[in-house]
């Protein structure tokens, strides 16, 4: 990789909260940014900075981010812009890729792609009431690619600090593979600079990506940092190379600070079952019994289970 190349630790909500993006960094990789996980804003509503407490900066010293907001209004943004302004940003993420039913269904993530007029509008509004610094994440479209070139085309008419794309339809979830020669008409079209993000699990594919698209230098890593623990050594060999002993120093550490973050074990058992779900798909890890961890009722039952299987 070139000194240029620039790597991003992608948003997946309830997973990569600060507690995780401040451990991973100390016990796994170097990242260089990351977006955070998005917070809904809803009008009417007198918003509340304690919502916002994934972004405090104070949370946030080790990897830089980009707040990330979810939303379907110009008011919205702006309210946004006006609290993240309070907790010292200048700049946040307009998240319009999200694929998940439960928000495309109201007309916001990757929903609000069916309505490239709406996203003008939002966006002129915004833009004449606002001098934030504003990025956006996008799919390739909802059902098909139809609307992405005026897509990219009304992305042009403003000045976006940079566009992350996620080059799959939001009815694709995450099945299938990246549509690559569709998001070639966006790296054609886009005079943004442009955050890829999709599919990077290892070295090989990403140098792929760097010789067809060379005008980008921007990576986003989601679930392959969770899938594959060494992607970022992989990608530089100066990276830590994690085995078995390092994993569980950072396993541990995330463990108990959930414990300590949400006083609830319930919860820190839901969150850390999504995180084995990913995990065991590492070599280091794949004797995990993955069926077991799922079933478990408390920390201690899980704890056993991997004590047993990790020594």
């Amino acid at each position: 990789m070139t000194s240029t190349d620039t790597f991003w630790m992608a948003p997946l909500h309830g997973i990569t909260d600060h507690l995780f993006r401040t451990l991973y960094t100390q016990h796994i990789a170097p990242l260089d940014y990351a977006i955070a996980p998005f917070i809904s804003i809803t009008s009417g509503i007198k918003e509340k900075s304690e919502r916002f407490h994934d972004f405090f900066l104070e949370n946030n010293k080790l990897l830089p981010i980009e707040p990330q907001i979810m939303a379907n209004k110009a008011e919205q943004l702006l309210l946004a812009s006006s609290i993240l302004k309070e907790l010292g940003y200048s700049c946040f993420n307009w998240n319009m890729g999200c694929p998940s039913n439960q928000v495309t269904k109201h007309g916001r993530g990757a929903g609000i792609l069916k309505d490239v007029p709406k996203i003008n509008a939002i966006l002129d509004e915004f833009f004449s009431k606002s001098n934030a610094d504003l990025s956006v994440k996008i799919r390739l479209g909802f059902n098909d690619t139809k609307d992405l070139k005026s897509i990219t085309e009304t992305l042009n008419k403003y000045p976006l600090k940079h566009v992350c794309i996620h080059p799959r339809l939001a009815t694709q979830m995450y099945d299938g593979t990246v549509m690559l020669n569709a998001f070639d008409t966006a790296a054609r079209e886009l005079k943004h600079t442009i955050v890829y993000s999709g599919d990077i699990t290892n070295a090989d594919f990403l140098m792929q990506l760097k010789v067809r698209y060379p005008q980008i230098h921007n990576w986003m890593i989601g679930r392959g940092l969770l899938s594959k623990l060494n992607v970022m050594h992989e990608i530089n060999p100066q990276n830590p190379k994690i085995n078995i002993q390092k994993f569980m120093v950072f396993y541990e550490n995330f463990k108990n600070a959930q414990l300590e973050r949400f006083k609830d074990e319930k919860i820190a058992i839901g969150r850390l079952k999504e995180l084995w779900s990913y995990f065991v798909q590492n070599e280091i890890l794949k004797e995990i019994p993955i069926q077991q961890i799922l079933r478990c009722q408390s920390l201690k039952e899980m704890d056993k289970i991997i004590s047993a299987t990790t020594k």
